[in-house]
């Protein structure tokens, strides 16, 4: 085999470099060996692309109603009841409120709230075991 066959072939790969044994070709095989490490590189970086994509688009299962019926029926969730306005009215008076403002808020974000569909200025009752409390719905 001539030098120029030889160079030929570690180029085209055909050679695997332990056969190569001659000086002069010991260069070109290392040079080989290099851009065969750069392919394998490059195709574990496109594949490492592809995995992190896909991790970012897993989603959720559970559509919002499922997640927020569980939320529901958590035994550390106190019940929470959206008041009519008689109701309403009926607890300003007890308390001797005159405004609305004077209780304390509840973002109409929160989930619960989302979930028992109050809006703002709608009165939530909270009961605990220990307690009842009031709220009111706020814009976020």
């Amino acid at each position: 085999m001539t030098e120029k066959n030889l160079k030929k072939e570690v180029k085209e790969k055909k050679v695997p470099v332990e056969n190569v044994k001659e000086e002069n070709t010991t260069k070109k095989a290392v040079k080989t060996t290099k851009k065969v490490i750069k392919e394998t590189k490059k195709s574990v970086k496109k594949t490492n692309k592809v995995s992190k994509t896909t991790k970012k688009t897993k989603t959720s299962k559970k559509t919002e109603p499922e997640q927020t019926l569980n939320l529901m029926n958590h035994e550390l969730i106190p019940k929470h009841i959206l008041l009519t306005e008689e109701e309403k009215q009926e607890v300003m008076d007890k308390y001797k409120l005159k405004k609305t403002k004077q209780f304390p808020r509840i973002k109409k974000g929160d989930p619960i709230v989302k979930m028992i569909g109050g809006k703002p200025d709608d009165l939530i009752k909270i009961e605990r075991k220990s307690n009842v409390y009031y709220r009111i719905v706020v814009d976020d």
